[in-house]
């Protein structure tokens, strides 16, 4: 009988069993001048927070909460940039047991709506950026016309009419006051909730609970190597599950972190490599957008490259070939797979990978569980395509809809399915991914994974990227479509790439005649992308139809 595709991480870690509140507390105790994090805003504003004074205006806020009514489960919104500000917040609301719920989007009037619809009873909003002063107090005032009644703090440097008082004040009228901050939180009591990325086209809401973000993380921290004395980065918003600065509370590391548009729109710039040699930064997690960015300063400027002990990468499939372009950059490289439901799922090192092309997420993390499954939720023997399910201490049991009420998130076993097609190797550890169940593309009767064509136009010298979708066709249902961005300095036409493919793909040679071969080719500026920063393959796929749509009305 074939071996089945089910793999368990069976290696012992220590559970830590704590509040997130009450770790923080630790470290403040033992190492209270030592920074907890380092925000760089911009070229010339630098902040950061110790331990010592993390702990202690954390409790102010989470004094103030008690001192307004607010009690163990409610829920506050969260609407503010990555700061000190945010931290603090986040660290109260744990204190203070309530749940926080970060906004992903910040001047949304969806955010805004789905603030009043599931209950949020205060609300703290990032008052220094114009655009979200002027958002918040126009549709505050308009939530409270309607009888909604929410407290607001506004984090900026004076009182804004808007709002209750001002969050620096707050923190300094409530240190001295003796009020009793709750003392029968639960580890397992959810303290969070953060926001899918929107791949299947809605975000959804995901809780965790104290010992889900805690015991993740160590088990992801530990892998990596990381100890108390190293420096951690992340570009990451701090409300996204991937930018959490959680190594805080679970190993007392620093965590430093900056604006993400420095890194995203603006490119990782020689000043972003200075900051990460001024801050001493030893490990970090480094999406493939920074990582494609050292590629292109080491040809300009090799000098202002920092080295670091470990980098993580994850946030698209990577094959091996460019994982090995990437392992310059630091003494460790490692991979994760991970969701949002179900926080990091595996974590491997790059150079003890199995030796093959196809996107690689390496193997569980300990205390995990990943299996491979068809339609009917049957495991299937190594080698064979499914669903990629997850079963570990973080996957949320529920998620939190917009009318404020829990749906369940996992199968009748406590089995997350992903969305994710892949396989597991023949080692019957590593795992592969293909691609998502709704991106399939289905031409004709043959069903076709996007990222078997994507890792092969991208091979062509002149292609920067290359997102394969599926158009309507009325003849074959779906034809598929090759959007790609041309690298600067290259020219290639549409032409030019069919005959490409052609000759990769040939697919005279298919029991088809078709294969794998595009049967239209796009060229875009650039792809649309969701929040997290992944390709928004919804959004090519309407405007790859639309350019479409719009070839055939003019012929």
């Amino acid at each position: 009988m074939s071996k089945l595709s089910y793999f368990r991480n069976t290696k012992e870690y220590n559970f830590i069993f704590d509040t997130i509140g009450s770790r923080v507390r630790y470290w403040a105790k033992i190492q209270p001048n030592k920074a907890a994090l380092v925000v760089h805003m911009s070229d010339v504003r630098r902040s950061f927070i110790t331990f010592g004074e993390l702990y202690e205006k954390a409790e102010s806020l989470a004094k103030y909460y008690v001192s307004v009514g607010i009690t163990p489960g409610d829920r506050v919104a969260v609407f503010v940039y990555n700061s000190t500000e945010w931290l603090i917040t986040s660290i109260a609301g744990s204190l203070a047991g309530v749940v926080s719920i970060n906004s992903s989007t910040f001047a949304s009037q969806k955010d805004l709506d789905f603030v009043k619809t599931i209950g949020c009873k205060l609300l703290v909003a990032d008052m220094r950026d114009e655009k979200l002063k002027h958002f918040m107090t126009r549709n505050i005032e308009d939530l409270r016309s309607k009888g909604f009644a929410l407290k607001v703090i506004a984090v900026e440097d004076h009182n804004d009419a808007s709002a209750e008082t001002n969050f620096h004040k707050i923190l300094a009228d409530m240190k001295s006051k003796d009020i009793s901050l709750p003392d029968n939180i639960d580890p397992e009591d959810l303290t969070t909730v953060f926001h899918t990325s929107g791949s299947t086209g809605v975000p959804k809401f995901v809780p965790y609970s104290h010992m889900a973000v805690i015991n993740n993380l160590l088990f992801l921290y530990t892998e990596m190597g990381l100890e108390n004395n190293d420096v951690f980065f992340c570009d990451r918003p701090m409300g996204y599950v991937a930018g959490s600065p959680m190594v805080i509370a679970v190993l007392g590391c620093t965590f430093v972190t900056l604006n993400t548009q420095s890194t995203v729109r603006d490119g990782l710039s020689r000043q972003v490599c200075k900051i990460l040699k001024q801050e001493a930064v030893t490990c970090g997690y480094f999406p493939p957008y920074i990582l494609y960015d050292f590629e292109k300063l080491k040809l300009t400027a090799p000098d202002q490259l920092p080295f670091f002990k470990t980098i993580v990468t994850s946030g698209q499939r990577l094959s091996k070939s460019l994982l090995r372009r990437f392992r310059e950059f630091g003494e460790k490289l490692c991979l994760n797979y991970g969701t949002t439901e179900t926080a990091g799922v595996t974590l491997s090192n790059v150079d003890e990978l199995p030796d093959v092309e196809d996107d690689l997420i390496g193997s569980p993390l300990p205390a995990t569980e990943m299996k491979i499954v068809d339609e009917h939720g049957h495991v299937v023997p190594v080698n064979t395509d499914g669903e990629i399910c997850v079963r570990n201490i973080s996957t949320a049991k529920n998620y939190l809809t917009t009318d404020g009420q829990f749906v369940k998130l996992t199968d009748e076993n406590g089995w997350f399915h992903t969305g994710d097609i892949g396989y597991m190797l023949d080692d019957e550890k590593s795992f592969c991914i293909k691609g998502r169940l709704v991106e399939i593309i289905k031409r004709s009767t043959i069903k076709i994974f996007p990222a078997s064509i994507e890792k092969v136009i991208t091979k062509h010298p002149a292609i920067a990227e290359v997102v394969v979708v599926g158009i309507p066709d009325e003849r074959m249902y779906q034809e598929v479509c090759a959007c790609v961005i041309v690298k600067t300095g290259c020219d290639v036409s549409a032409a030019d790439l069919e005959t490409y493919a052609l000759e990769q793909f040939q697919p005279d040679l298919s029991p088809d005649g078709k294969g794998l071969m595009p049967g239209t080719f796009l060229t875009f500026e650039t792809f649309p992308r969701l929040a997290s920063q992944k390709v928004d393959r919804r959004q090519i796929a309407e405007l790859a139809k639309q350019r479409t749509s719009d070839i055939c009305d003019a012929d």
